[in-house]
């Protein structure tokens, strides 16, 4: 038997770091790396609290079905970023550069 929660990325993280601010820098550095404009021509303002993504090889890697932060010719779009599990069980956002 297999019991399954939903986990929000808010969730992975210390009360009080500023997560979504080191995600949204490291998401908009990597699309413009791409050539991937991103909605509105200003990037993205914040993420939603079910924001999709996963971990794999110490990276959290955030996704967005098509059109939800590009033009749907992008299709979806995924952006790898590392990480570190800190001692009390949360994680930390490391610079990809």
């Amino acid at each position: 038997m297999t019991t399954e929660s939903l986990v929000y990325l808010s969730q992975m993280f210390e009360p009080g770091v500023k997560f979504e601010s080191a995600i949204i820098a490291e998401i908009e550095k990597q699309a413009a790396a791409k050539h991937i404009e991103l909605m509105g021509g200003n990037g993205i303002d914040s993420l939603k609290q079910n924001t999709k993504f996963y971990i794999k090889d110490a990276k959290l890697i955030i996704y967005f079905a098509p059109a939800e932060i590009a033009a749907n010719v992008y299709g979806e779009l995924s952006f790898e970023m590392p990480f570190t599990l800190k001692t009390n069980g949360t994680f930390d956002i490391s610079s990809n550069s």
